[in-house]
């Protein structure tokens, strides 16, 4: 674990959260090298539909 991540945490960040920093992130300029990647919430945990 990088000291100061908070990605890595033992307790995983609501859902909510992570999409609110994800959205944050995408109107960075950093963003732009994000091109048509699916980006998963939930420390990458893929979504299961019954």
């Amino acid at each position: 674990m990088q000291t100061g991540y908070e990605g890595l945490s033992r307790t995983p960040a609501p859902v909510a959260a992570e999409i609110a920093r994800l959205a944050l992130f995408l109107t960075t300029p950093a963003a732009r090298h994000i091109t048509g990647q699916t980006l998963h919430v939930s420390h990458g945990a893929l979504a299961h539909f019954g």
